[in-house]
């Protein structure tokens, strides 16, 4: 049994992959992004500059791509017959995109890029093909030392890989949205795993939890036998422990490390802030002009005018995922 580690080569400039179905092509000007996963795919991949990347991405129906560089298509097996997948290739600085295309892809929109249902047999497809790429695009390029995996999306692409073993981080953004498929009968393991391209054998191993071919489990079991439970974060420590609390499909993952979103303009912020003299000055015209402004929110709020009172502003989705139950608990204290 395999077990992922450091490449060989301290000095050797890395190689990361990332496979996501959210992106942006920076010289190109457009991209696709629907939430924070792909806002924070645009700035994370801007800062990785001590590494090469390659991203992988699948075009969309809705948008009109300048031509790449053709290469060799991959193809993809489904149900046991063949598919190819047409492959162009695009540098942009330290990014070597791989834009994959195919009609399978080809379904999702700019606006919807996820399968619309996460368990029927249409859906099961695209993951096929989508894993299946990405692989194949590891296969093609040995010198990758790392698969930087955001949620479940890519999860069976080291399945695919062994017995070589790929190290894999895997970030997760939210475990609230899952793709689960019936894994009942016996014919339903036959026909899912023939969907999906892979062994009864891995299948059993990796993906089945429970009655169910679950991908995130996929990812939590592959780095919990390989890699000792070593390299899933989430952006906070609290969130990591209700995964493991809430998921039970996460469990064999003995912890999940906090590591905040790193926001290249909060950056920025702290490294122009000036130094903290011993006797600061006050600017009163800044003041009365905050002041002013707390006003005016207290007013439109329809809440006390109190000059003195602190005003807490909360800019969020509201929902559990997003730490709403935290907010609610620190209200009382503010």
């Amino acid at each position: 049994m395999g077990t992922a580690g450091r490449p060989e080569g301290k000095s050797k400039r890395r190689k990361v992959l990332i496979a996501t179905l959210e992106y942006e092509i920076i010289d190109w000007g457009f991209g696709v992004k629907i939430g924070t996963l792909g806002f924070v795919l645009s700035r994370m991949v801007k800062l990785m500059t001590d590494v090469d990347v390659i991203w992988v991405v699948p075009k969309v129906k809705d948008l009109e791509y300048p031509p790449g560089e053709l290469i060799e298509p991959i193809e993809v097996t489904i149900f046991g017959e063949h598919y190819l997948v047409e492959v162009e290739k695009h540098i942009f600085d330290n990014i070597t995109y791989v834009i994959l295309d195919s009609a399978i892809l080809r379904v999702q929109t700019r606006a919807d890029p996820y399968p619309a249902h996460m368990d029927d047999l249409s859906s099961a497809i695209f993951y096929s093909t989508w894993n299946q790429a990405i692989a194949a695009t590891v296969q093609h390029d040995p010198d990758i030392d790392v698969y930087h995996l955001n949620d479940f999306h890519g999860a069976l692409v080291p399945i695919y890989l062994l017995p070589k073993v790929l190290p894999i981080c895997l970030y997760i953004h939210g475990t609230e949205f899952q793709d689960l498929w019936s894994l009942r009968t016996k014919e339903d393991m036959k026909n899912v795993c023939s969907a999906f391209n892979i062994s009864e054998e891995h299948c059993k191993k990796y993906v089945q939890f429970g009655n169910t071919f679950n991908l995130i489990h996929a990812a939590a079991s592959f780095i919990s036998v390989h890699q000792n439970s070593v390299g899933v974060a989430c952006f906070s420590r609290g969130y990591g422990e209700r995964f493991l609390t809430r998921h039970p499909a996460l469990r064999t993952l003995e912890h999940v490390e906090p590591l905040p979103i790193p926001m290249p303009s909060n950056i920025r912020a702290l490294v122009a802030r000036p130094a903290l003299t011993e006797n600061p000055t006050v600017d009163q015209e800044t003041v009365m002009i905050r002041l002013g402004l707390k006003r005016h929110a207290q007013v439109w709020a329809g809440i006390a005018q109190d000059p003195k009172s602190e005003l807490f502003v909360f800019v969020d989705r509201w929902n559990k995922w997003s730490g709403i139950d935290l907010v609610a608990d620190i209200m009382p204290y503010m």
